[in-house]
C-alpha cells in the first residue's frame, strides 16, 4: 500500500467517525456532509483500482 492510499484511508476512516458521531449528536447536516466525502473518496478509489485494471491489461495485451 502506497502512502497516498494510506493517507486516503486514514482521512475515509477519520470522516466515517466524525460522521457517525455526528448522526448520533443530532447534527444532521455535518454528518451528512462528512458520509458524503467518504462516499466520494471511495469512488476516487473505485476509479483508480479501474484505471490499474485497465493499464494492466493494455500492457499484457502489448498495446
Amino acid at each position: 500500500m502506497t502512502t497516498k492510499n494510506s493517507q486516503l484511508y486514514g482521512i475515509a476512516a477519520l470522516a466515517a467517525l466524525l460522521g457517525i458521531f455526528f448522526l448520533i449528536r443530532r447534527r444532521m447536516r455535518w454528518g451528512f456532509l462528512l458520509f458524503s466525502v467518504l462516499v466520494a473518496l471511495a469512488e476516487k478509489w473505485r476509479e483508480g483500482r479501474e484505471m490499474n485494471r485497465i493499464r494492466e491489461w493494455m500492457d499484457s495485451a502489448g498495446i
